[in-house]
């Protein structure tokens, strides 16, 4: 139970003989400095906030959920019951393992993909027990990105390529937002094991997703760790976080295990008169076979603030509205009826101005504008 951001790192080996209780705080260990729990422990509490960051072991003849993780990822694996006393040693990393695209002919149905974002190592380091394998996952944005159960697998590496593992499947239908997959036998071999996939890919990672609002334009920013058969990105905007639309493509990668950042600059949500505008963002990436997924929604906050030099709000009004003139010169509003007839015109030489017309119920249109330009045109709504 450590609050340090950097937890605790063994200095040399920790054996555990009762329980390992993990309540806050990272157990970062090497394979010099390991942490084993014996036949009689056991250990409770692993979690997003506190996990074992490295190797560690376990001895005994009863199933157990290796508490581990790496960075800020908790990930763990699990074997069943062994049927004979045995020491297992796991430990998780959350990057691509060196081969991710050979893929063995046998046993049927061979897989399609591999994971491109993580892998466990679990070794028998002693004993000759067999026991069923648990991979477990979390599909947030930062983590497995698991998109099918249907065509989900146990990937195990023999030392030159990946083998379905037990044909196993855990369900039919799209996975949950976290689980696990289990072989639907014991593993007699240990080593590598990570997501498979008999028919999907398994998503585009997507590592981070933001939008920030410049003097003119919004910057969309994202980066993937990895990608698989990845086509194109559709960018959407909306006012709102119900409501998007399409406003671009950028073209994706197609397949890699390294760091990509892409940027979309959105130069027409800046024509927004409104001051303080909030603008959400959400990503659909789409595969070559047309399979897609979208992003959570992002906001960029506080959208023209420092406004075009002159402005009129609001548009719907019993009469009256607001001008503000951030320009170095005076500026100039007229309005016309529908006929096209001019029956208003004001000039406004200070930041702020609040104009009351005196004008019959109706559609007009308005023109601002200073001695150089143009700042805007539309309706106006009087009511």
């Amino acid at each position: 139970n450590n609050t340090s951001a950097a937890g605790i790192t063994l200095q040399q080996d920790a054996n555990v003989t009762a329980v390992l209780t993990l309540t806050d705080g990272i157990v970062n260990t090497t394979s010099t400095n390991l942490l084993s729990l014996t036949s009689t422990a056991s250990s409770t509490g692993g979690s997003t906030a506190s996990f074992v960051d490295g190797p560690m072991d376990k001895t005994g003849n009863t199933a157990f959920i290796f508490p581990v993780g790496d960075g800020t990822l908790y990930a763990p694996i699990a074997i069943g019951t062994p049927n004979a006393s045995s020491t297992y040693k796991a430990q998780y990393f959350e990057t691509a393992f060196s081969n991710i695209t050979t893929m063995a002919s046998a046993p049927t149905p061979i897989l399609a993909y591999v994971s491109l974002t993580e892998y466990w190592e679990l070794n028998r380091t002693s004993g000759s027990g067999t026991a069923t394998v648990n991979l477990y996952w979390n599909n947030t944005l930062n983590d497995s990105r698991v998109g099918n159960c249907t065509d989900l697998r146990v990937a195990y590496w023999d030392g030159t390529e990946w083998e379905n593992n037990n044909n196993t499947n855990t369900t039919t239908g799209g996975c949950p937002s976290s689980g696990n997959i289990t072989t639907t036998s014991d593993v007699t071999t240990y080593g590598t094991f990570t997501f498979g996939s008999t028919g999907a890919p398994l998503p585009v990672k997507l590592i981070s997703f933001s939008a920030t609002c410049d003097d003119k334009d919004v910057l969309v920013n994202w980066a993937t760790s990895s990608e698989l058969n990845n086509d194109y990105f559709t960018i959407e905007r909306g006012l709102s976080e119900t409501e998007f639309k399409a406003i671009g493509t950028v073209k994706g990668y197609g397949n890699s295990s390294q760091l990509l950042n892409y940027q979309f600059v959105d130069r027409e949500a800046m024509k927004s008169n409104l001051p303080g505008t909030t603008w959400f963002y959400k990503l659909k990436q789409t595969d070559y076979n047309g399979m897609f997924e979208y992003s959570n929604s992002i906001a960029a906050d506080n959208c023209n603030t420092k406004p075009k030099a002159v402005l009129l709000y609001p548009n719907v009004t019993n009469g009256k509205v607001q001008v503000i003139n951030n320009s170095d010169q005076v500026a100039t509003i007229e309005i016309y009826n529908s006929m096209g007839a001019s029956v208003y015109t004001s000039q406004i030489s200070n930041a702020n101005a609040e104009l009351s017309l005196n004008l019959p119920v109706g559609m007009y249109y308005y023109v601002l504008k200073n001695k150089d330009e143009w700042f805007g045109k539309g309706k106006l709504m009087l009511k």
